[in-house]
């Protein structure tokens, strides 16, 4: 049995990306949410990011910092969409593909 760290985890979709940041800020992506959490303090939940369901689900992260949690972020979605943002702003739409047929 593996134990948990956090107790509160609790995505309602799996989860596929992890970043660490050098000052122990982790942020967790899964379904439409991405979560920040503090390793430095036992691993409490700071923050939670939803991104519109249109988007998609969260399925990759790119920080374009390794040291500062507060940069720019790139999401790649299940919907071939590419966010921009930070956990201070709202994320918006670089790449959006078309679901048409």
């Amino acid at each position: 049995m593996i134990e948990s760290l956090i107790t509160d985890f609790s995505f309602h979709r799996s989860v596929f990306c992890l970043h660490a940041f050098e000052d122990g800020t982790i942020i967790s992506g899964g379904g439409h949410e991405l979560k920040v959490w503090d390793s430095l303090t036992g691993f409490k939940r700071k923050e939670v990011r939803k991104l519109p369901e249109t988007a998609g689900f969260v399925r990759t992260l790119a920080p374009t910092s390794l040291s500062d949690s507060d940069a720019l972020l790139y999401i790649g979605t299940t919907k071939n969409n590419v966010l921009e943002g930070s956990l201070g702003e709202k994320f918006r739409s670089l790449i959006q593909v078309s679901q048409s047929a």
